[in-house]
C-alpha cells in the first residue's frame, strides 16, 4: 500500500497543477453542486477560492469572461412545484419538500436529484433522532434495523433507475451510494463511488465519502483507476491526503498536503489536515502550530478545532486552551466541536462531571465520530465508572472500527483490571488498525510479557523503538525483559542505547529509570571486570540520592580490585629478575621467565 502511495506521489508533477485548469474544475463542483443544494460542496468550493490567489481570478476571469446567468423568469407549473420544493428543503422542511418535488422529479436530472436529496436528507435526520432518543439506554445494539424510509428510498431509486435511466447521472449515483452506506451497505456503496468517480473526476464530495468506506488495502485499485483514467491530478492528492489521515500513515498524509499548500498557498482546509495529522501522531507542537495560524486566518473557522483543543491540553496550555474555549462557546455555542473544547477545558480542570457532561451533548450532536466516545470513556474511567467506560469504547470501535483509539483504550481498561487475556485481544485489534503505532507496540509487548511469550514481547519492544517509540519506554521494557531472563549482556547494551537515545534531552523525565540504569551498569561492569566504565556508572550513582550510598559501594569494590592488580604488578619485576646474570638468554632462563613475553603483564589474568 505504501509502494502504491509512492507511486502516486511519482506521477504527480507541478506541472500538472495548472491554476487555471484547477479553476474550472472549482466553477463547475461550484455550479453544480449549487443548483443541486449541496451545501457542503459548495461552502468546500469557496472557502478555497476565497482564500486563493488574486492572480489565479484574475487569470480566469479574463479566460472566461463573465459567465454570470440570470435566473429563469419562468413560472411554469414545474418550476412553480421545483422552487417551492427547494424554498422548504432551504428551511429544512424535507418531507413537505419532498411532496412538492415529487411532481416534477421526471423534469430533468436535477429536479430529480433534489427530490431524492430531500428524502435522504430526511432519513439522515429521522435516524439521529432515533440515536439521540436511544442514548441514555445503558444496551446499544451494534446492529440495530436499517430505518424503514431509508429503504424505501433505496428501492424506489433502484427501480426508477431502471425507468429513468437517462435522468441518473453521476450525482444520483453519489446520492445511491450514501442511501447504500446510511443502510450499512458499506460494499455495495463502496463500489457505486468508484464507478461515479471514474466516470465524473471533478465530483469531490463522492472522493470524500469514498474515504470512509474505502477498504485500507484498496488504495492501490483507486489509484490505478485513476490514473488508467481523466483524473484529475490535485483532487487526488486531496482525496490521498484524507485516505491517509484516516489510517494512521500521517506522514504521508503530511506529505501530500504540503504539496498542496504549495500550489494553492495557505488555505485553511490544508492547514488543518496537517495539523490534524500531526495531533493523530502525537506531535503536539507541530499541530498547535498550524492550527494556531489556521486560527489566526479564520478566526470563527470550527472544523478540527476540537483537535487543537485536545492539543492545548496534552502540552497544558491552559491559557491558550481557556481562550479558545471562551471564543467558540460564545460564537457556536451549540456546535459538537465546541462541546469537545469544553469538554477538554473542564478536563484540564479535573472537573470530570462537567467534562462527561459537554461530551455526551457532542455525542447527541453527531455520534458518528469515535473521538468522542474515546474521551466519555477516558472521563468514565478517571471517575472509576468502568462498565460507562466499556459502553463507551465499545461504542467508539462500533461506530468506526478502523480507528484504533476505541480497541486501544479498552486494551488499556482490562489492563487496570489486571484481565491481560481480554487487553492482549484488544490491543491485537488496534495494531491491525495502526501496525506502525509505537504505544500499541509497547502495551502489546507488555501484555505478552506477562502471559511469558517473552519472544514476542521482544519483538514488540524492539520494532517499537524501529518506528519512533513516541513515549520513549520500549528500550526500557526490552532491558527490563532481558535483565528478568538474567541475560545481562543484552540488558546492558540495551540500556546503554536507552542512555544515548534519551541522555540529555529526555532522561530528566525517565529519572526513576536512569537511576536503575546506571546502578545496574556499575554493578554489571564491575562485575565483568571493566573497571572503567564501572567507575563511570558509579560515579553517576552519587549525583543521586536513591543510588548515592551503592555508587559509593561499587567505587569501594572498584578500589580495592584496583589494589590487588597494582599489587599483582609491582610483585611481578622480583620474580622476573635473575639470580646471577644481569642480561639473561634463552638458554639460561627457566620455564617460568619464558612464559612472559616482553611488554606482557600477568595481572591481566
Amino acid at each position: 500500500m505504501e509502494d502504491a502511495l509512492m507511486l502516486s506521489v511519482s506521477k504527480d508533477s507541478p506541472s500538472e497543477y495548472v491554476p487555471e485548469e484547477i479553476m474550472k474544475d472549482l466553477q463547475w463542483l461550484h455550479d453544480e453542486a449549487e443548483v443541486r443544494m449541496l451545501t457542503d460542496s459548495v461552502k468546500w468550493v469557496n472557502e478555497i477560492i476565497v482564500h486563493l490567489p488574486e492572480s489565479w481570478l484574475n487569470d480566469y476571469e479574463k479566460t472566461t469572461g463573465n459567465t454570470t446567468t440570470r435566473h429563469s423568469t419562468s413560472f411554469s407549473c414545474s418550476t412553480r412545484f421545483f422552487r417551492m420544493g427547494k424554498s422548504m428543503l432551504e428551511t429544512r422542511d424535507f418531507v413537505r419538500a419532498a411532496y412538492y418535488l415529487q411532481k416534477v422529479q421526471n423534469e430533468n436530472s436535477v429536479y430529480k436529484f433534489i427530490y431524492y436529496w430531500s428524502r435522504y436528507l430526511g432519513c439522515v435526520r429521522d435516524q439521529l433522532e432515533h440515536d439521540a432518543e436511544s442514548f441514555d439506554k445503558k444496551a446499544h445494539s451494534s446492529n440495530p434495523d436499517p430505518p424503514i424510509l431509508a429503504k424505501d428510498l433505496l428501492s424506489d431509486m433502484l427501480n426508477d433507475k431502471k425507468d429513468h435511466s437517462d435522468l441518473h447521472d453521476s450525482f444520483i449515483n453519489y446520492l445511491l451510494a450514501r442511501v447504500q452506506i446510511l443502510l450499512g451497505m458499506t460494499e455495495a456503496g463502496y463500489e457505486t463511488l468508484k464507478n461515479v468517480v471514474k466516470e465524473e473526476p471533478r465530483l469531490w464530495p463522492a472522493w470524500e465519502e469514498m474515504v470512509n468506506v474505502i477498504p485500507k488495502y484498496e488504495f492501490t485499485n483507486v489509484s490505478d483507476l485513476c490514473f488508467s483514467t481523466n483524473s484529475i491530478p490535485w483532487i487526488f492528492t486531496w482525496f490521498t491526503s484524507l485516505y491517509c489521515k484516516r489510517f494512521q500513515l500521517f506522514r504521508e498524509g503530511i506529505t501530500r498536503a504540503e504539496t498542496l499548500l504549495k500550489i494553492f498557498g495557505d488555505l485553511p482546509q490544508l492547514l488543518s489536515l496537517i495539523g490534524a495529522c500531526y495531533n493523530h501522531a502525537l506531535d503536539h507542537r507541530e499541530s498547535v502550530k498550524y492550527f494556531k495560524q489556521v486560527n489566526e486566518l479564520d478566526p470563527y473557522r470550527l472544523e478540527h478545532m476540537h483537535l487543537y483543543s485536545d492539543s492545548l491540553f496534552c502540552k497544558g496550555e491552559r491559557v491558550a486552551l481557556t481562550a479558545l474555549t471562551h471564543s467558540f462557546f460564545k460564537s457556536h455555542k451549540f456546535a459538537w466541536e465546541t462541546c469537545c473544547i469544553v469538554g477538554n477545558y473542564y478536563n484540564m480542570r479535573q472537573e470530570h462531571q462537567q467534562a462527561i457532561r459537554f461530551f455526551q451533548r457532542a455525542a447527541r450532536l453527531n455520534p458518528t465520530v469515535a473521538s468522542i466516545w474515546v474521551l466519555i470513556g477516558h472521563e468514565f474511567l478517571e471517575l472509576k465508572n468502568n462498565a460507562g467506560a466499556c459502553l463507551s469504547y465499545r461504542r467508539a470501535t462500533e461506530v468506526d472500527p478502523v480507528d484504533f483509539r476505541g480497541w486501544y483504550s479498552l486494551g488499556q481498561m482490562y489492563d487496570i483490571l489486571k484481565m491481560t487475556t481480554y487487553s492482549l485481544y484488544y490491543y491485537q485489534q488496534a495494531h491491525k488498525c495502526s501496525p506502525q503505532d509505537s504505544r500499541i507496540l509497547v502495551a502489546l509487548g507488555v501484555a505478552y510479557a506477562h502471559i511469558g511469550r517473552s519472544k514476542d514481547a521482544q519483538k514488540c519492544f524492539a520494532t517499537a523503538f524501529e518506528y519512533g517509540d513516541v513515549e520513549g519506554n520500549a528500550l526500557w521494557h526490552l532491558a527490563k525483559l532481558f535483565e528478568k531472563a538474567n541475560q545481562l549482556a543484552k540488558a546492558a547494551r540495551v540500556y546503554e542505547e536507552y542512555l544515548t537515545t534519551y541522555d540529555g534531552t529526555r532522561l530528566e523525565e525517565y529519572d526513576e529509570n536512569a537511576t536503575h540504569i546506571i546502578r545496574f551498569l556499575a554493578k554489571y561492569y564491575c562485575g565483568t571486570g571493566d573497571l572503567a566504565k564501572a567507575t563511570e556508572y558509579a560515579q553517576r550513582c552519587l549525583q543521586h540520592e536513591a543510588t548515592c550510598e551503592e555508587g559509593r559501594a561499587v567505587l569501594r569494590e572498584v578500589n580495592q580490585k584496583n589494589s590487588a592488580i597494582l599489587m599483582d604488578v609491582e610483585a611481578t619485576p622480583a620474580r622476573m629478575e635473575p639470580n646471577c646474570q644481569s642480561s639473561p638468554t634463552a638458554m639460561n632462563m627457566s620455564d617460568t621467565d619464558m612464559a612472559v613475553s616482553d611488554g606482557e603483564d600477568v595481572s591481566f589474568d
